[in-house]
């Protein structure tokens, strides 16, 4: 069972500091910091009230010849869902810890691996940043270090680049490593994605989002004749950098 006493004490306190922050009473930073822990727990107390609400509206319905039928029909499904919204608000209830809402020190370094170690902290680091940033977090590099890799040096902030045909050109494991020998053994060296080159999957659905482009590009546009592409180079891929057109 859910305390409804408590609830009634949440919602009035979420009230006051609705009203003490529209007048501008008080340290305005502590009460919205008070008032955004608050807003969720509020938002699962009406959803589970609502619930209940909707429950006894269809309960009074069975007595109604009229209405029986539809009440009948939606009962099941919002009895299925009470369990569901108790435990959401059961969970919304229990008392938070002092530390989420403190920063946290996040320290990435490169383990046992050899020099593949070092670049996928690097990996590691950007995707941590990432999942922050799509939460809206503050992200903060306090400190970077050197590293060497492969006998390089690389200064902190740098970037680096992996490229995996290099992997077959290897003087540390072929004695000929610039030598084409397609039948080369032992090869410890495997190809990307299994045996065999790899294709990435992603590719036919670019293909077919760029042919739906392009075929709703020329119904619109039947008059439109494209010039010779001007192409990006690159190692890794062949696209096209810009293109120019005419349009009649």
């Amino acid at each position: 069972m859910v305390p409804n006493e408590r609830l009634e004490q949440i919602l009035q306190r979420f009230q006051y500091l609705e009203a003490a922050m529209a007048d501008g009473k008080g340290d305005i930073a502590k009460l919205a910091k008070e008032y955004s822990a608050l807003k969720p727990v509020v938002e699962q107390i009406e959803g589970w009230r609502r619930l209940q609400s909707d429950i006894a509206e269809a309960e009074e319905m069975l007595s109604d010849p009229d209405m029986k039928a539809l009440a009948e029909e939606e009962l099941p499904a919002l009895r299925r869902q009470l369990p569901e919204a108790e435990h959401a608000l059961q969970l919304a209830l229990l008392p938070r810890d002092e530390a989420d809402t403190r920063a946290a020190i996040l320290e990435i370094r490169p383990g046992t691996g050899g020099d593949e170690a070092a670049l996928f902290a690097g990996d590691l680091l950007r995707m941590y940043m990432r999942y922050a940033e799509e939460r809206r977090w503050q992200v903060e590099i306090i400190e970077q270090q050197d590293t060497e890799l492969g006998g390089q040096q690389i200064r902190k902030g740098e970037w680096v680049a992996m490229i995996y045909s290099s992997a077959n050109r290897d003087e540390k494991v072929f004695a000929d490593a610039h030598t084409f020998d397609v039948l080369r053994d032992p090869n410890p060296h495997l190809g990307f994605g299994g045996g065999g080159p790899h294709f990435c999957m992603g590719n036919f659905v670019a293909k077919k989002q760029l042919r739906a482009i392009f075929r709703e590009l020329v119904h619109r546009a039947p008059g439109l004749e494209l010039g010779e592409p001007d192409y990006l180079t690159g190692n890794f891929v062949r696209a096209v950098k810009s293109m120019p057109y005419t349009l009649r």
